[in-house]
Parts: structure tokens; sequence; C-alpha cells
């Protein structure tokens, strides 16, 4: 499996790291991924790289995985700015360009959908290999589920059909005592207007006909409209959640909370997405500052610093892979006694 992507495909990210972790995650970006764009803020590192995702997060000096959204240069309003007059210059600043956010959106999918591959694939290997150790009984009790299942299912076939076919006895028994009721006069009036009846139906036959021809075509277009309309549909039915941070000078003007509500306002007129607080499609992290504006997309529910092998808490995993690193550790291969945890 290739684990690169071509130089015109390479994504945007950017990680969160601790204080005084940035070099770390800096050369490491450098070393593994062949990182481009390299850029170093306080807490955090932006990168461009063309690596799989799965090689991306498999990064051991970052805290938090995100694709970076926007970046932009902070916004210098001045000391005595109005909170109406601060909210127009940052809609018109993070909103001016539509494109982007959807752009942004089809690319954090894709990203997911790799996600979810590489999960399956972990996923399929662990049961192949505990099937290998358990060995054949798991064989033996797949087969007797699935023979199970296979009866259960010609059962309720043979009984769905025993009841159509009462349902249909009991209808033709009573069109036969119906037609014992009519009376002979009935019998010959219908055989008098027989004629004109049949002509009135034909005129009708064909009628209905002609409309399920014009009716069966507008399914057909509105099957091709929809496939236009897809992906406009799917932008259209985003829910979204955004965790906001500022600091600086837009801090006095605008509260953290009056940001996010401010720009979950401008997403739903310019995207028409709903809010969710509580189950979210998507995450939107902001971080205002007097250095920057940083608007990202988590890929990742939990950190990349949660090790999924450790199970008791000790020093923090990012701390101990930085200092494994300055130590250069060297394993001795005769060594028995002891083994070492790589973090």
């Amino acid at each position: 499996m290739n684990d690169t992507r071509s130089d015109t495909n390479s994504v945007r990210y950017y990680c969160t790291a601790g204080n005084g972790m940035e070099s770390f995650l800096v050369d490491e970006v450098k070393r593994k991924l062949a990182a481009k764009d390299v850029l170093q803020f306080p807490g955090k590192v932006l990168f461009s790289s063309s690596a799989m995702v799965d090689r991306v997060r498999s990064l051991k000096a970052a805290e938090r995985l995100f694709l970076l959204l926007k970046q932009d240069s902070p916004l210098g309003l001045p000391a005595h700015t109005s909170p109406a007059r601060a909210s127009y210059v940052l809609q018109s600043r993070l909103f001016s360009d539509r494109n982007q956010w959807t752009g942004a959106v089809r690319t954090w999918s894709r990203l997911q959908g790799e996600l979810a591959a590489n999960r399956n694939a972990d996923k399929t290997t662990a049961v192949r290999a505990r099937k290998e150790t358990e060995g054949g009984n798991g064989d033996e009790e797949e087969g007797k589920f699935l023979v199970e299942s296979r009866k259960r299912t010609r059962e309720l076939r043979v009984e769905e059909w025993e009841s159509k076919k009462l349902r249909s006895d009991k209808q033709i028994n009573d069109k036969e005592e119906e037609a014992d009721v009519l009376d002979l006069s009935d019998v010959k009036d219908v055989e008098e207007n027989e004629a004109p009846d049949t002509e009135r139906s034909r005129e009708i036959d064909t009628n209905q006909i002609s409309g399920t021809y014009h009716t069966a075509a507008r399914p057909e277009h509105n099957v091709g409209s929809c496939s236009r309309t897809m992906d406009q549909q799917e932008m259209e039915n985003v829910s979204f959640r955004i965790n906001c941070k500022c600091s600086g000078s837009l801090s006095r003007c605008l509260s953290a909370q009056e940001i996010s509500k401010l720009l979950g306002a401008g997403l739903s007129r310019l995207l028409g997405w709903k809010a969710d607080l509580k189950r979210p499609q998507l995450e939107i992290n902001a971080h205002l500052s007097n250095d920057y504006i940083l608007l990202g997309i988590p890929l990742t529910r939990s950190p990349l610093a949660s090790r999924s092998y450790i199970k008791t808490t000790g020093l923090r995993s990012t701390i101990a892979w930085a200092m494994a690193s300055l130590a250069q550790i060297q394993v001795r291969p005769i060594c028995v006694l002891h083994y070492l945890l790589f973090i």
C-alpha cells in the first residue's frame, strides 16, 4: 500500500503540542512525514504533507491533530472598537470564501473514510489472528449459526406462504357467494349494457396507459436532478458545533461565547448548516489571538497523546517520547531479563 499521495493532493494540518514540545514536533513531522511549509507557533505546529492520514495519526510528540480550515493574520482592532464593529470585521474575514468551507468539509470526509478503512482492516486482522489461535472451534460455531439462521428463514417463508394462501382462499369464497346472490334480471341488464361499458373501459384503459408513460418519464428526470444535487444536499445537512478560544485585544470586545455564537450564525446563513451541541457531525475549533487566527476540524475524537496500550497513567506519553528520543536508547538483542516499552 502506498503511504503517500501526490504532491498536488497534499493536505494542510496543524497539531497542538505541550509547552516546550514544539521543536520536537517540528523535527518529527519533517523526518516521518517529509512535511513542507512548516510553521511553529506557541503550542501549535502547522505543516503540509502528502502522507496518508494513518501515518500522520502516528505522530508521538503531538497532542491533537486537526485539518487546517483557515489560517489568517490577526484582526488588529483599535483599542476602543465597539462589539458591533468587531463582529462585522470578523464575519467579513472568515466567511468571505464559501468554497473554502465546502472544500475543507469534503477533505475531512475523505480523511475520515481513510481512517475508517484502516480501523476495519485492523479489526479484520485481529479477528483472523484470534481465530487462528483458537483453532477450528470458531469455524464450527460459525457453521452452526449459519445452519440455524437458514433453517429459521425457511420456516418464516413457509409460514408467510401459508398465510397468503389462506387469505386468497377466503377472498375466492367471498366472491363466489356474491355471484350466487345475483338475480337473472340483473344478468340481462348487464348483457344489454355490456357493449357501451366495454367501450368506456377501453377508453379509460388507454388514458391510464398514456398517463403511466408520462409519469414513468418523470422519475428518471427526478433521479438525474437528485444525482446532480447530491453534493449540495450533503453540504446543507451538516450539523456542527464550534469550540472557541479567544485571547488578546479581541477578547476585550467579544467573549469566546459571543464569538462562537457569531460563527455559528454565519455558517448557518452561508451554508445552511444546523447547530447541534450534543452530537454534531462536524466540530470546528477556532483560536483567535494577537498572533494568528486558526480554524481547524479535529480528525480524531481522542487525543493522539492517549496511547491505547498504556493502562496505568504515569509520565505523559509525549514527554516520555521526547526524553527517549534525546537519550538515543539502543536495545541490545541479547538482553532477556528486562525490556523497554517505547512510548
